[in-house]
């Protein structure tokens, strides 16, 4: 569980891409959504540059928004991790890092986290410590190699679903104005 970098966002569009809470905000990192900031430490570049299995976490946010994630696939070939979410590395001999994702977006597990968040003014926190001491029970890698691509065909499966039910709610709706 690593915090990130700490910057300060240049509104250019020129620099290197950093993720924002806001880049994770439909539970995949969208590269649209990126910031950017000038950046020319090699070594900061190394410490805070995504890998990929990195599952970044929104610990810092509205309450409804807290414990949302998202898994770095390589959207962006570098992206710099930033001070408003979390990074969370898995140990790949003992977890495939899809797996892990799947079970923190499992909504028992974003309602502990909600449970836990400190709620604030107009958004709420959980801390890395409060996080680090959940446990959750991690069947053995065969058994999430065998999940994994499961839960990716339902995955693909609902996006396609809800994709094609607001194609024709826009169809629907353009249709009753003419």
């Amino acid at each position: 569980i690593e915090n990130g970098y700490t910057y300060k966002e240049n509104n250019l569009n020129s620099g290197l891409p950093i993720s924002r809470i806001e880049t994770i905000s439909n539970g995949n990192i969208d590269a649209k959504k990126v910031g950017n900031v000038e950046l020319s430490d090699k070594n900061i570049i190394l410490k805070y540059k995504l890998q990929e299995g990195d599952i970044l976490f929104s610990h810092i946010n509205s309450t409804k928004h807290i414990g949302k994630t998202a898994i770095y696939e390589n959207q962006l070939p570098l992206i710099i991790h930033e001070m408003n979410l979390l990074r969370l590395v898995v140990k790949n001999d003992q977890v495939i890092p899809k797996y892990f994702h799947f079970v923190l977006k499992y909504e028992p597990i974003r309602q502990l986290f909600r449970r836990l968040a400190k709620p604030a003014v107009n958004q709420a926190s959980i801390t890395t410590k409060e996080l680090g001491q959940i446990y959750l029970p991690i069947p053995p890698l065969p058994e999430q190699k065998q999940i994994v691509p499961i839960l990716s065909n339902v995955d693909d499966t609902l996006q396609k679903t809800n994709q094609i039910i607001d194609q024709t709610q826009r169809l629907k709706k353009g249709m009753m104005w003419k």
